[in-house]
C-alpha cells in the first residue's frame, strides 16, 4: 500500500496570539496520519514565541527578527516544509470540518498539473455561507492565501511568493506566474475555511496603499502596456471608492498607493516579465467570472464589454506578431 504523503500546515502569525491559539488547536485535531504544522512568526511580541515554544515537537515554530510581511513569512515556511504538499492559513482562519485534508492530497495526486487549490471561506462557523462564487474545479486566480493548499515544487518553480509586494495582491501575482508555465489554479468546493478576520494587526489604511500600488504594479508587470495604461486609472477610482465606502481608509491611502507605483515605475519597466496573450485571457476570463457568479459563468464570453475587450486584444496581438 501507497504510503501517504507528508502535508505541511503553514500558519503566518503577527501578533494575534489568541486567535494562534484556536487555529493551532484545530490544526492538531485535523484527521490525517502524516501532518505537520509550521508556524512562521512576523516577530510578535505578545507572547507568541511563548506559546509556540510550550507545544513542543507538534509545532515547528521560526520567527523572524522584524514584520518582513506575509510574502516573505510562506516563502519561508515553503523552505522549511517537509511535505511537498502545503496547506496555508492565516492564525485566524483554520478548517470548519477535520477530515479535509485526504481530498486535497486526492486531488493533487489525481492532477498532475494543479498548483493551487483554493478553499471557500465563511465567516461564521454556525452559518457556512460561502464567501465565493465559484464553483467547483473552476480555475480561480484570486485564492486566497488564509484558504488555500501549494503544490510546492510549482511554487518554487514559479519563484514563490514576491516579497516586495509584502502583502495585498500576492496571490494574483503567483497564480498568473503559474499559470503562465502550464500550471492550474482551481478553485474546490472542499474543505471549508472559517476566518474570523480579526482586526487586531490590521491597518485598513496601510491596506488600502499596498492593494492599489500592487494592483497596478501587477498590470505594468505582467499585462500588455495598452492594457495597463487603460486600466490603472480605473483600479485606482475604484480603490478610492471603495476605502470611502467603507469607511475604513480613505482617498488618500489609495492616492498615496498609485505614487508610490509611479516612484517604481521605472525600474518595473525595465524588469516587465509580460505573461502571454493566452495565459492573459484566461486569467481575465476566469477572473470575471468569479467576480459575476456561478450564473453567469457561461455567459461571460458574450458580455459587450468582454467582447470588446478580446477584440482589441486580439487585434493588438496580430498587429505585433
Amino acid at each position: 500500500m501507497q504510503r501517504l504523503p507528508i502535508v505541511s500546515i503553514l500558519i503566518v502569525s503577527c501578533n494575534r496570539l489568541a486567535e494562534l491559539r484556536e487555529t493551532v488547536q484545530s490544526c492538531l485535531r485535523l484527521v490525517y496520519p502524516r501532518k505537520e504544522i509550521i508556524v512562521v512568526d512576523n516577530a510578535s511580541e505578545d507572547g507568541t514565541e511563548d506559546y509556540a515554544r510550550r507545544l513542543g515537537e507538534r509545532v515547528r515554530y521560526m520567527r523572524l527578527r522584524e514584520n518582513f510581511g506575509p510574502c516573505v513569512a510562506r516563502n519561508r515556511g515553503f523552505g522549511a516544509a517537509q511535505g511537498e504538499i502545503v496547506v496555508g492559513l492565516d492564525d485566524d482562519s483554520r478548517f470548519i470540518n477535520a477530515d479535509g485534508l485526504g481530498s486535497v492530497v486526492e486531488r493533487f495526486e489525481r492532477e498532475p498539473r494543479l498548483a493551487v487549490q483554493s478553499f471557500p471561506v465563511v465567516t461564521r462557523e454556525e452559518n457556512c455561507g460561502q464567501r465565493s462564487f465559484n464553483r467547483n474545479g473552476q480555475f480561480n486566480p484570486h485564492f486566497q492565501a488564509c484558504a488555500c493548499a501549494y503544490r510546492v515544487s510549482a511554487v518554487k518553480a514559479a519563484g514563490g511568493y514576491d516579497e516586495s509586494l509584502f502583502m495585498c495582491g500576492e496571490e494574483e501575482d503567483l497564480a498568473v506566474r503559474l499559470m503562465d508555465k502550464g500550471w492550474y489554479v482551481k478553485h474546490y468546493d472542499q474543505p471549508v475555511v472559517y476566518h474570523a478576520f480579526t482586526s487586531t494587526s490590521r491597518s485598513w489604511g496601510r491596506r488600502a496603499f499596498l492593494c492599489t500600488r500592487n494592483l497596478i504594479l501587477f498590470l505594468w508587470r505582467y499585462m500588455p502596456l495598452w492594457l495597463a495604461a487603460t486600466w490603472s486609472p480605473v483600479i485606482l477610482c475604484k480603490m478610492m471608492a471603495h476605502a470611502i465606502r467603507s469607511g475604513r481608509a480613505t482617498a488618500m491611502d489609495c492616492i498615496a498607493g498609485a505614487l508610490a507605483f509611479i516612484g517604481r515605475l521605472p525600474k518595473v519597466l525595465r524588469n516587465r516579465h509580460p505573461v502571454t496573450p493566452e495565459t492573459a485571457k484566461r486569467y481575465y476570463y476566469s477572473s470575471y467570472c468569479v467576480v459575476m457568479g456561478e450564473e453567469r459563468y457561461e455567459a461571460a464570453g458574450k458580455e459587450p464589454w468582454f467582447r470588446v475587450l478580446f477584440r482589441i486584444w486580439n487585434a493588438k496581438t496580430r498587429h505585433h506578431n
